[in-house]
């Protein structure tokens, strides 16, 4: 919807207010029945895809859908959410969408310590699971801080003599951590 009063100043505003991704528009002059703006946006600080392949864009809590030819940029965060959302066309009504910040604060740290191959959040339990790159699942919770329980990994994978059995590492449980083994070659 473009506002028809106003100065351009206004609508500038107006349209940002609206839509907070617009990082600069330019608003040509009018002709008759036409007017010619040029957009740039601020890209995603972190992307949620759903499993139909759908991409949603989040920049400062404002949550927009993606072109499906949106490349997403490397240092963006990118989310997979889990598979019995995937007949969901948007995200709209979400009641348990975790913050951004927080997604990608957990994102930042994690991959600062472990190479990630992606990140799945189970929003209804309140956990974050991270796939790493040599298949190794870990379970993060939303509800502690990330630091403590990336110390917890740390020390679990670092002081395990059979590391490379481990398949998953529950480090969010409510009670003790929670470890998964692969069973043992005879």
């Amino acid at each position: 919807m473009l506002y028809r009063y106003g100065d351009r100043s206004t609508q500038k505003t107006q349209l940002r207010q609206q839509f907070p991704i617009i990082d600069q528009i330019d608003i040509a002059d009018f002709s008759k029945n036409k007017l010619t703006l040029k957009v740039q946006y601020h890209s995603p600080s972190i992307v949620r895809k759903l499993p139909n392949q759908k991409k949603f864009g989040s920049y400062n809590e404002y949550l927009f859908e993606l072109n499906k030819d949106y490349v997403i940029k490397d240092q963006v965060a990118l989310l997979h959410l889990p598979a019995y959302l995937a007949g969901l066309s948007s995200l709209k009504g979400i009641y348990h969408l975790t913050p951004e910040k927080q997604l990608i604060n957990i994102y930042h740290t994690v991959n600062s310590h472990i190479p990630l191959k992606h990140m799945i959040v189970y929003p209804g339990a309140g956990y974050v699971a991270m796939m790493t790159t040599d298949g190794l699942k870990v379970l993060f919770s939303l509800h502690k801080t990330i630091d403590e329980q990336m110390k917890l990994y740390t020390d679990i994978y670092s002081g395990y003599d059979e590391a490379h059995r481990i398949t998953q590492i529950d480090v969010g449980s409510l009670s003790d951590a929670i470890v998964t083994l692969k069973p043992k070659q005879h």
